[in-house]
């Protein structure tokens, strides 16, 4: 004789939730594809639970934090090159607006200021190095903002210009001095550059400002296909190595990764462990070689 048990219930997952908000647009849905990349990868990693949202267009980051489980703890990860107004004010607004649900709703430092973007900016300059047999120099590219979200990109030129692999270092804006439409004819910039581009969205700026001011086709591509660097594009007498990492799915998600570890042991217990983490190689793309 068998006996059947009701199963018993299954414990609530208490993983946090990573949620990863980028600009996107109305018009355009491909402006957030990073970022949805971001948080698919993230959840994939199996560490915590990720969703991704965005500003501008679906999926909306007022309808995706209702949505979230009550009693959830959310950490709010933007997605943007630094700490401009969208991260440190329009962010924290909407959060404050639709979190009374949750148990915790936390705004975390921009992606951009992550320490993993100077590391593989790092690795890069010393592959692009190694290629052409001489020091490569750093062409930070950032968006350029009134409200003070241009430290990112002037820490990532400022910090890696002294290192014995790297020539000369500098960070240019599209929307305020220096810019980036002036570089490369007003810079002391050398033969190889590897061009940092600190967009996360596949906009405007990135698919025609950046592209009109290098002497590229609208529309270039701005890393390789796996987040490599792309190159070398053969400029004049320059040869330029272009590589986007906020549109790098694994690295993003390694360091949303971290901030969230960060923040864990900052402001609570370690992360429930879960069957299926496992280590994000963001190291695994190096240069792509441009047709």
């Amino acid at each position: 004789m068998s006996i059947i048990r009701p199963s018993p219930p299954r414990a609530a997952d208490e993983r946090p939730i990573l949620v990863i908000v980028g600009h996107g647009s109305p018009r355009d849905a491909a402006a957030g594809l990073a970022t949805v990349a971001t948080a698919l990868t993230v959840a994939r990693g199996g560490r915590y639970r990720a969703v991704p949202a965005l500003m501008k267009g679906e999926p909306a980051l007022p309808r995706v934090l209702q949505s979230l489980p009550p009693g959830s703890r959310a950490y709010v990860l933007p997605h943007f090159g630094g700490a401009g107004v969208f991260a440190t004010r329009h962010i924290p607004e909407v959060v404050a607006e639709s979190s009374s649900h949750l148990a915790e709703a936390r705004v975390l430092p921009a992606l951009g200021e992550s320490p993993r973007i100077i590391e593989r900016t790092n690795a890069l300059l010393r592959e692009v190095g190694r290629q052409a047999d001489a020091p490569a120099d750093l062409l930070v590219v950032g968006h350029g903002s009134s409200a003070g979200g241009d430290a990112a990109a002037e820490a990532l030129a400022f910090g890696l210009g002294g290192a014995d692999h790297c020539g000369a270092a500098h960070a240019v804006f599209l929307e305020r001095a220096p810019l980036l439409t002036d570089a490369l004819n007003r810079l002391p910039l050398g033969r190889e550059v590897l061009v940092s581009v600190l967009l996360a969205a596949r906009g405007r700026h990135a698919c025609l400002d950046v592209p009109d001011a290098l002497g590229l086709p609208r529309n270039s591509a701005l890393s390789g296909p796996d987040g490599e660097a792309l190159g070398p594009v053969v400029m004049g007498d320059r040869r330029l190595w272009l590589h986007a990492p906020l549109t790098d799915a694994r690295l993003m998600a390694d360091a949303a990764t971290a901030a969230a570890d960060a923040a864990l042991v900052e402001n609570g217990p370690a992360p429930v462990s879960h069957p299926a983490t496992r280590a994000l190689d963001h190291n695994q793309g190096g240069l792509a070689a441009t047709a």
